[in-house]
């Protein structure tokens, strides 16, 4: 297969007899390729797609020219290639410098998701003590080049996220030159303590005998269930294919279709899709102070103006200090008129100030206030609409059932006492009335909640109850019946998010713990992401599509009025739990301490 993919790349730089006859301009197409495998890998990733395009501008020729990463920025300045199959970084760099659009990303068996295809490897000899990245200080490194993106870029950006400086830990930086095999010689013959290489390549030299497994070992190893192969960095995209201005729309249209339609590789699993998040890649170009710009004099005044502005300060100093060796005098007096207007100016600016935020807090209750209403009152409205349209719909059918009629009105006139004693509720807020705290059960509260959360469920979760008897608390009813409400409500959109096999569970727990009350509610929803889990964190901060900012914002103000709090947590390997602890009634504490 080598051997054929070799005679393709030939055939394809010198041009075949058939392309050669067929009519069309003399102009070829040029294709470049980034030589980071190393030459047996390279021909065995990228053989058909190279095909595909040759099929793709025929009856033009296709010439294939393999560049180094500094040769192929190079390349890209004085327009020698119409087309390139090269990494994420290279590609992002040479397109922001030298135009062209990126038309797909490669995805293989081992990496399905085009946004995380690449990352590297920092590897040591099997027999190394080296474990984590801490321990580099002081050895000897051995890269390919400055100018690779998952040869140095990722792994210096890796350090210097970890608090250091890649350029000052190691003893030594040697760079050896494509192919990256290169690395690994120097470290297997230990002219080299440490090197950085591309991901998926030593599976890829390992599977085909040229290494033996185990001969070299990963530094400071992290694991993705979207990546099969061992890495060290944060995973970026892989392989892009991209065309540059110089290539004709037509022509890049057809090589994108053609390309496209390649099937995945039967043994490695290799095709190309799109890549959807270019966002990591600018971070670490940001980080690194890499940001793709053309040389001009505005990006070395950019580059070098703490070093300006630092000369322009000394400057500064020095005349300020020598004006005021003869304006001292002048120089006082004048700063006490200038502090005495400030301290003037700063009292008025402080009464303005008080004014302004008395008029937010008001514009805050109200909105508060408002949004309150609408979030609670929609659990009884909706209920109230679903029986109505439903007697609506069987009185059309002919008589019915007076049981049933009579039950749907008692779950009608239910509905709409709750939403009469929400509303009486948000009144009694606004005019500043509290809340009248009654001595409560609260395993049979929270019991009550739950069959009527059941009774208007249709999504068939199931909900879990295990009480602790005998523990009461001082709450508003109405309160109490919002905060675990919000919280039953919250799990069941959490569960709706799982896959059609995995059926969704709450979970509801009572427990005591010292002179508090302590109710836990678990669901299993899908896994939170930090983000998310962050936002449920910070309650009361409405998170656009989550449906968690309102409903946890109440149920924190409602619990806190009531002396208690509400936490979140994350559940492995999925799922969510809020914790609600409530002060206990002083039967409750006394009943213990006899």
């Amino acid at each position: 297969m080598l051997r054929r993919a070799q005679a393709l790349l030939c055939c394809l730089v010198l041009g075949s007899p058939a392309a050669g006859a067929a009519p069309g301009p003399d102009e070829p197409v040029r294709l470049a390729v980034v030589n980071s495998f190393g030459e047996a890998v390279s021909l065995r990733y990228f053989s058909e797609t190279v095909d595909a395009i040759a099929r793709a501008v025929a009856p033009r020729r296709l010439e294939v020219h393999e560049y180094e990463p500094s040769s192929f920025l190079e390349g890209a300045q004085k327009n020698k290639f119409d087309v390139t199959i090269a990494s994420a970084g290279l590609t992002t760099l040479m397109l922001e410098q030298t135009n062209g659009s990126a038309l797909l990303s490669l995805s293989t068996r081992r990496a399905p998701n085009p946004n995380k295809a690449n990352g590297t490897a920092v590897i040591v000899r099997g027999d190394s003590p080296v474990q984590t990245l801490a321990d580099l200080q002081g050895r000897r490194l051995a890269i390919v080049s400055r100018k690779a993106f998952a040869g140095w870029q990722v792994p210096a950006g890796e350090l210097m996220r970890s608090g250091q400086n890649p350029e000052a830990i190691f003893s030594s930086i040697r760079e050896v030159g494509m192919p990256m095999e290169n690395v690994l010689r120097e470290v297997k013959t230990g002219r080299a303590d440490v090197g950085f290489v591309i991901t998926c390549l030593l599976e890829e030299l390992e599977e085909s005998g040229r290494i033996a497994r185990g001969e070299f070992r990963l530094v400071a190893e992290k694991k993705d269930p979207d990546f099969a192969c061992r890495h060290s960095t944060a995973l970026y995209p892989g392989w892009f294919l991209s065309v540059k201005p110089t290539l004709p729309a037509a022509d890049a249209r057809r090589i994108l279709m053609e390309v496209l339609a390649l099937p995945p590789s039967p043994r490695r699993g290799v095709y190309w899709t799109v890549s959807s998040d270019r966002k990591p890649m600018r971070d670490l170009f940001t980080l690194m102070n890499l940001e793709p710009r053309k040389p001009s004099v505005a990006n070395f005044i950019q580059r070098y103006k703490g070093y300006f502005l630092g000369a322009l300060l000394v400057l500064l100093a020095l005349f300020l200090y020598s004006a005021a060796i003869t304006r001292i005098t002048y120089r006082r007096t004048a700063a006490l008129a200038r502090a005495r207007e400030r301290q003037l100016k700063a009292e008025l600016e402080l009464k303005r100030s008080a004014q302004t935020i008395d008029s937010l807090e008001k514009v805050q209750a109200v909105g508060l206030i408002a949004s309150m209403l609408a979030h609670e009152l929609r659990q009884p409205l909706v209920v109230i609409t679903n029986y109505a349209q439903g007697l609506r719909i069987r009185l059309s059918r002919g008589p019915v059932d007076r049981g049933v009629l009579m039950s749907s009105l008692d779950e009608i006139e239910a509905a709409g006492e709750r939403a009469d004693e929400i509303v009486e509720h948000v009144r009694n807020f606004v005019k500043g009335r509290r809340s009248r705290p009654v001595e409560l059960d609260l395993g049979q509260e929270v019991e009550k909640i739950i069959r009527t959360f059941k009774r208007h469920c249709r999504s068939g979760i199931s909900v879990a109850f295990e009480p602790c008897p005998g523990l009461s608390v001082r709450a508003d009813p109405v309160e109490l019946g919002i905060i675990f409400m919000n919280l039953l409500r919250n799990s069941e959109e959490a569960c709706l998010k799982n896959e059609r096999d995995t059926p969704g569970r709450i979970a509801v727990r009572i427990s005591r713990s010292g002179e508090r009350a302590v109710v836990r509610v678990q669901d299993n929803g899908p896994r939170l992401t930090d983000e998310v889990l962050e936002r449920m964190r910070k309650l009361g901060r409405p998170s656009s599509g989550e449906g968690l900012g309102l409903g946890l914002g109440i149920t924190r103000e409602l619990a806190e009025g009531c002396g208690g709090s509400v936490s979140v947590e994350r559940c492995e390997p999925r799922g969510a739990s809020v914790t609600v602890s409530l002060p206990l009634s002083s039967s409750s504490a006394q009943g213990r301490s006899n």
